[in-house]
């Protein structure tokens, strides 16, 4: 199973920093099997959850390289040998990795599960392939908005931050996104060459669309993206996917569009062609958790 970077320490160090903690299993002197969570407590309740900027986390299994059957049997085990050790919580909420379909051991835990989405290009080879592809009128908006707009990198995390909280107010989304969160997690990317920031601006030095993007050794997720609802009609957002999404075909990544469940931006990302891809949300909430809830008390996220 591949690991995402929002599973890897020092990601989750940058964005939950002395807040967040682990599970682990060990088989012969060696890690095959972690699973990493935030804990917030409020009301005297705990809950296990998944920090801010990690759209997916949950279990990270190493491939036990046995057949099919085994497989399924090792990574059963695993499970139900990490769900056992995490510690006592009032409630559990986290969005797992697409590489783990099976949530049958959650289920005999006592979890509850819910489908979520995303868009995916597993292989971009070959990128002329993928252009060819792409929804006939999305095509002629790229086009168009190469000519009108410039995609340059960035450093201007504060840019990032005003534009998304105008792009969540927008969508009526309440901004969860701390400012200083994002900087530290785009800090982190530059010393590992694992992220970027890239903007679109027309000539008058207009920024209309910005992007932070992240990558690791398999996968580059489209994390987080605004825009400026004054220049809509001007292709800028697909723009900038188009741009990020030729980097991961140069550095031979899959890419990730971290899809919303919001239906015109599930229209929009649609577009591009890639495949629809399913991830589990997965939850658990104890008896004295919803007798509070029941009291107006206890809802955290």
């Amino acid at each position: 199973m591949r690991e995402m970077i929002f599973q890897l320490p020092w990601w989750l160090d940058a964005v939950a920093p002395h807040a967040w903690d682990e599970v682990q299993l060990h088989e012969g002197g060696q890690l095959v099997a972690r699973w990493p969570f935030q804990c917030r407590a409020r009301y005297g309740l705990r809950t296990l959850t998944q920090p801010m900027l990690c759209p997916r986390l949950g279990p990270w299994l190493a491939d036990p390289g046995e057949r099919q059957g085994r497989h399924l049997a090792q990574h059963k085990e695993r499970l139900c040998t990490l769900i056992d050790r995490l510690p006592p919580f009032d409630r559990f909420a986290q969005s797992f990795s697409t590489d783990l379909g099976n949530w049958l051991p959650f289920y005999w835990r006592g979890f509850s599960q819910t489908t979520h989405y995303t868009y995916r290009f597993e292989s971009l080879d070959p990128l002329d392939q993928v252009r060819r592809d792409l929804k006939k009128g999305l095509r002629s908006d790229l086009s168009r908005a190469a000519k009108q707009l410039e995609v340059r990198e960035s450093d201007d995390v504060e840019q990032l931050c005003r534009i998304l909280q105008q792009t969540y107010q927008h969508h009526a989304t309440p901004f969860a996104l701390r400012p200083q969160v994002i900087e530290r997690a785009y800090r982190a990317c530059q010393q590992r060459q694992a992220g970027r920031i890239l903007i679109a601006v027309d000539e008058q030095e207009r920024v209309h669309a910005v992007d932070f993007y992240v990558w690791d050794d398999h996968c580059m997720y489209a994390l987080a993206r605004g825009r400026d609802f004054r220049f809509r009609n001007a292709g800028a957002p697909g723009l900038l996917l188009w741009h990020e999404i030729e980097h991961a075909a140069r550095l031979g990544l899959a890419f990730d569009f971290h899809g919303s469940m919001i239906e015109s931006v599930e229209s929009f990302l649609r577009g591009f062609g890639a495949h629809l891809t399913p991830y589990s949300r997965v939850t658990k909430t104890s008896g004295r958790r919803r007798a509070l809830e029941a009291l107006g008390l206890g809802r955290t996220s």
